[in-house]
């Protein structure tokens, strides 16, 4: 899964190329993603952050919606 994410933020920075609109969304919608992953994380395997439902949604609802947005931008 690890490598998924990492191919994931790879790929979204490459659309950078295609210029700042594309490639800041993609670029910041996969930063949110391993943002909320790494919370969830921190949540399943340690006690340092407790409960963060809000934190992980505040971060992976944005990060999908700018995954799907670069996705329309680039289909459309």
């Amino acid at each position: 899964y690890a490598t998924v994410l990492c191919i994931l933020a790879t790929s979204a920075s490459w659309t950078l190329l295609d210029g700042w609109s594309r490639g800041g969304i993609a670029l910041a919608g996969s930063v949110l993603f391993l943002v909320s992953d790494a919370i969830l994380g921190l949540r399943e395997f340690t006690d340092w952050i407790g409960r963060a439902r809000i934190p992980v949604m505040a971060t992976y609802i944005p990060a999908q919606l700018l995954i799907a947005l670069t996705v329309l931008e680039t289909i459309g």
